[in-house]
């Protein structure tokens, strides 16, 4: 777990992995929503910084794209 100083609070990422990831939401109230992303993807500035829960290698079938 990320101190609590960088926990929901950074907003860029990159992805190290040679496959293809899931970054997981879960809402308080709806479905679970998931963004794909793939080796090599980066952003300085993500816009779902704020909504990501988990990753996953496998793709969740009961999930909406977000």
């Amino acid at each position: 777990m990320p101190a609590d100083h960088v926990h929901r609070h950074a907003r860029s990422f990159s992805s190290q992995v040679d496959t293809t990831v899931y970054a997981l939401h879960f809402p308080s109230q709806g479905r679970c929503l998931q963004r794909t992303l793939w080796g090599g993807d980066y952003s300085e500035n993500w816009e779902w910084w704020n909504k990501l829960d988990a990753i996953d290698t496998t793709r969740h079938a009961g999930s909406e794209p977000g």
